[in-house]
């Protein structure tokens, strides 16, 4: 049997975004050696979610008896940027991962828009630039080479 949880032991952070109701992201990091879980709400967090979690996490390493005594988990929180629209969560996550990987401060003082275009540079910096200039920009088709680009309008 595969055991997850003795896996996280040779790990210094395990980060595991999550999705609300299909309508919000939070984002929890895991310390496996201080056995501890950030987590982070761009609303903010509620005591009721931290102690939904804190259970959460406390049963499944429950399952996994080579974990011995040890297995008391915290979860502690870092003050952060707030998300101020019914809309930003994705990109405040993104962002407070990238912030918790290299070990600094999670406030930010990007506006939103900023971030937006910061991760959009980063997946186009690592994207196959032949395949992505042969695509359409508006409904993504690719160009099979048997019409004009310039002039297709599409609908």
């Amino acid at each position: 049997m595969y055991d997850c949880v003795s896996v996280f032991d040779d790990t210094n952070i395990v980060l595991a975004p999550f999705n609300v109701s299909s309508d919000h992201w939070e984002l929890l990091a895991f310390y496996p050696s201080v056995r501890n879980i950030v987590y982070v709400n761009p609303l903010g967090e509620k005591p009721t979610r931290i102690k939904a979690i804190l259970n959460a996490w406390s049963a499944i390493t429950k399952r996994h008896p080579n974990e011995g005594p040890q297995t008391t988990w915290k979860v502690t929180l870092r003050p952060h940027t707030r998300q101020q629209d019914g809309h930003s969560c994705g990109v405040l996550v993104m962002k407070f991962a990238d912030l918790l990987l290299a070990g600094k401060d999670l406030m930010t003082e990007n506006t939103v828009n900023n971030l937006r275009r910061q991760q959009a540079l980063r997946l186009l910096d690592k994207m196959d630039r032949d395949a992505v200039d042969k695509c359409c920009r508006y409904c993504g088709s690719q160009d099979t080479g048997t019409r004009e680009w310039a002039s297709i309008i599409c609908t």
